[in-house]
């Protein structure tokens, strides 16, 4: 787990299911709140994997999204 003040790494894995190319902004969400954005172009029938990296805040329990995707996030003083 985490301690305050940590780099923290949310890793996903983009598809672009379509036949064409596109752009698709990967939003990394933190209790809801954007915190970071990053646009990816995939050629069709292709994927990417993406990171972000944030700061752990204070101790505590944050729910960390990217679209439909969410996890909880602890973290502690060790």
């Amino acid at each position: 787990m985490p301690e305050p003040g940590d780099n923290v790494t949310v890793s996903v894995k983009v598809t672009n299911t379509g036949g064409q190319q596109g752009i698709y902004t990967v939003v990394l969400k933190v209790d809801g709140v954007t915190v970071k954005t990053q646009d990816v172009t995939l050629a069709g029938g292709t994927s990417q994997v993406v990171n972000l990296t944030i700061v752990a805040g204070k101790v505590g329990s944050y729910t960390i999204s990217i679209g439909p995707l969410e996890i909880n996030m602890y973290v502690m003083f060790m």
